[in-house]
């Protein structure tokens, strides 16, 4: 009867290290998303700049 209640006690153990875990790899992946959009606002910036810049190199080749 002892064994038994030492192995309800291990899976307990388990399920808690699993659980805390869990909790770090979603703490983990909050902070890398905390920074999201502010790499999406500065990739569209640049890739804005690099558009305008294609239209002016086109425009004076056209007006040449």
């Amino acid at each position: 009867m002892a064994s038994q209640f030492e192995n309800l006690d291990l899976d307990l153990a388990e399920q808690v290290t699993s659980i805390k875990r869990d909790i770090a790899e979603i703490d983990q992946r909050n902070q890398q998303m905390r920074y999201e959009p502010y790499r999406l606002v500065f990739t569209g910036m640049a890739t804005g700049a690099g558009l305008l810049a294609l239209a002016i190199a086109i425009l004076q080749f056209i007006m040449e």
